[in-house]
């Protein structure tokens, strides 16, 4: 299975995140560890966060990489890091505009917050 493969099974998987009760999440991770992903547990929830929250950004941004992920979290608070995906998310005035749901993530980001660090 090529890692494109991978995350469009983890898509799958987390796009049903809704149907599932709080106490099967567990049951959704351990799918997505089976498909041999080998991404940390922190990094599946927040993918499994992303497509069920933010679905556009989740099937037409390129997805942000575990390494980017925690780059993320060593500068700015999982709350922060939520908002401006949904934030992004409900821009439907931008969507053509951004391909790289990192960049503009970071992007966003730095230019909310920088002056209240």
């Amino acid at each position: 299975m090529t890692k494109k493969e991978r995350m469009d099974a983890i898509q799958k998987i987390a796009s049903r995140l809704n149907d599932f009760p709080d106490n099967e999440l567990s049951i959704l991770i351990e799918k997505i560890k089976s498909l041999d992903y080998g991404g940390s547990e922190e990094y599946v929830k927040f993918q499994m966060w992303v497509s069920g929250n933010a679905p556009y950004c989740a099937k037409n941004l390129k997805p942000i990489a575990e390494r980017d992920f925690f780059k993320l979290k060593e500068q700015y608070t999982a709350r922060q890091i939520a908002e401006v995906i949904l934030d992004i998310e409900n821009r439907k005035d931008l969507r053509k505009k951004y391909v790289d749901l990192y960049r503009t993530t970071l992007t966003w980001l730095k230019m909310r917050y920088e002056n209240t660090k």
